[in-house]
């Protein structure tokens, strides 16, 4: 486990992408600053490329690479930002070496390999660059490859194969600059890929994390039950991981099988990008400032967390002031805005938490962060986010319309929450005599259900699914995810239902999981088709499967 070891102060805004190897930290974001130190982080180089914020950076072959907002990536030099030992800080005018330009939005990705280089951008492109002939009439330009959406990510698989995230939940494999593959298995935008352990690890917005093989098997997966922004891979003498930074100051750090090694909340709004260098995690928040931790914590520094942590949690003080223009007040805690000349009530200055509900919304080609509990009033959801982010009213329907699309209230969907208690244990038994394999927790949660158990639950139900008869997992799988149990569902991807029993039990599952999909359930429609063209399914069982998928759908 670590801990808290140093808060750097590197900015007034959101730190928005990260970059630390042997040499320097890097950092920048939304102030349009690049800011260049030394691992003790005693000193740094600014760097202004006066293109906007930047979203990615990246360096290879002695360049530095910033992509920023206005579609331009602009190169440097690192021999020239390079602080001189003793300098508390350098601002000199450090000129770019050159630019890439072919981009007319904002650069989300940047990744390099050898002496090429890829970028993805809001404008639905994917570029490939050689930066070595960025003189020439081509600007570097090797391939554009254009797709339907945002492409939030690219990165090199090697150097003739990368993969892409889409704003239409696709993720694509281009082979010598040819699509050669396509999985459809998240649930909304792919904000982030990374390769890793030969295979490929994704995140989307809604914080599930796949790990999917090169040929398309879901191998593993995971749900953060939040709002993620980035993911990235390290690989060091320490073993592999995955690190998914979002929303509510959340960051995830997996091993490699997508088993969660440690959860870390920063006392910040957003995480926007986190990296491992050594034993060190880097994470960047929207408070500006660089959490950095390690296994050398720092009582001092927690102490300083803690503050953070206190200041933020505070009730606002009661009176009047004005933010961006707009007058507010408070007044017993309740936060209201002058409308009109009239006060409405925004919220109430409670201890933060996070929202049960986190979407990202697409306004006149711009990404609002739209976020709600579930007892709240959709109409009344939609105007406090129009009088936060400043919008038209006529925009009000276009929110209300979204948030109907996109959240089904759970009392809607079709469960199957009971199981017969009894025959599981007989069947149990049964399996005990013929394998000598107990299941002690099993047992134990049948008759009441302790979501505190289900590691134990799943190890026993991996040894049914070996040794057991498959229908009884798959309907013990679907009993504690009725009562939130969480479990590794991957085989069900090539999973094929052998009989009658099986079949029916496979259906019941995937009810059941509509109501909080693990992946794209989707995948499975033209196989229960083919389950009900055989005529092992039908009646109830098929109805409510139709039910509730079309409430996850939104038809």
């Amino acid at each position: 486990m670590i801990g808290i070891e140093r808060i750097e102060e590197v900015g007034n805004s959101d730190v928005k992408t990260l970059l630390v190897n042997d040499e320097v930290v890097v950092a920048a974001g939304r102030e349009g600053k690049i800011r260049i130190y030394d691992h003790r982080l005693e000193g740094h180089v600014e760097i202004e490329p006066g293109q906007g914020y930047i979203n990615c950076i990246a360096i290879r072959n002695g360049l530095l690479f910033a992509g920023c907002q206005n579609g331009s990536i602009v190169v440097y030099l690192m021999d020239e930002c390079r602080i001189s030992s003793g300098d508390r800080e350098k601002r000199s005018q450090i000129n770019p070496f050159g630019f890439l330009r072919r981009h007319s939005s904002n650069v989300c990705c940047l990744d390099t390999m050898e002496d090429l280089a890829v970028s993805s951008s809001w404008d639905c492109t994917v570029i490939i660059w050689r930066p070595e002939d960025m003189s020439n009439e081509r600007n570097g330009l090797v391939q554009t490859i254009p797709h339907p959406a945002v492409v939030w990510s690219a990165k090199f698989i090697n150097k003739n194969t990368i993969v892409t995230g889409c704003g239409d939940k696709l993720i694509r494999i281009f082979k010598d600059g040819a699509l050669a593959n396509t999985f459809n298995y998240h649930l909304s935008y792919v904000r982030g890929v990374t390769f890793l352990d030969k295979s490929i690890v994704s995140v989307d917005n809604e914080g599930i994390v796949l790990k999917t093989s090169l040929d398309g098997r879901i191998l593993r997966h995971h749900s953060t039950r939040n709002f993620m922004y980035s993911i990235s891979s390290n690989s060091s003498g320490d073993g592999d991981i995955v690190i998914c930074t979002g929303e509510n100051g959340k960051v995830v750090i997996f091993d490699k099988d997508l088993e969660v090694v440690q959860e870390i909340s920063v006392p910040t709004t957003s995480c926007w990008a986190a990296t491992r260098w050594n034993d060190r995690v880097y994470v960047g928040g929207s408070d500006g400032r660089l959490y950095v931790y390690s296994s050398s914590v720092s009582d001092e520094v927690s102490e300083a967390l803690e503050r953070i942590r206190s200041d933020r949690a505070g009730l606002p003080k009661d009176g009047e002031f004005v933010s961006d223009g707009e007058k507010f007040k408070v007044a017993d805690g309740s936060v209201y805005q002058e409308v009109n000349g009239e006060w409405v009530l925004l919220g109430k200055g409670e201890e933060a938490k996070p929202y049960d509900n986190t979407f990202q919304v697409e306004l006149e080609n711009k990404y609002y962060t739209l976020s709600f509990n579930n007892d709240e009033n959709v109409y009344e959801v939609a105007e406090k986010f129009l009088r936060k982010n400043k919008l038209r009213d006529e925009f009000r329907d276009d929110i209300v319309d979204f948030i109907k699309r996109n959240f089904v209230s759970l009392r809607e969907f079709r469960m199957y929450s009971k199981i017969n208690v009894n025959g599981v244990k007989t069947m149990l038994n049964k399996v005990k005599e013929e394998h000598q394999c107990v299941y002690p927790y099993i047992f134990r949660n049948l008759e009441s259900p302790k979501v505190a158990d289900n590691a134990e639950v799943e190890k026993e139900i991996k040894r049914l699914i070996e040794n057991g008869p498959m229908f009884m997992a798959l309907d013990l799988i679907r009993y504690f995810t009725a009562h939130k149990y969480s479990f590794d569902l991957s085989f069900l991807s090539t999973f094929v239902p052998r009989d009658k029993k099986e079949a029916i039990t496979f259906v019941r599952l995937l009810n059941n999981l509509f109501a909080d999909p693990p992946f794209n359930l989707e995948i499975f429609y033209h196989r229960v088709l083919e389950l009900k063209d055989r005529g092992v399914i039908e009646g109830e069982v098929l109805d409510d499967y139709f039910v509730n998928r079309s409430l996850r759908n939104g038809a």
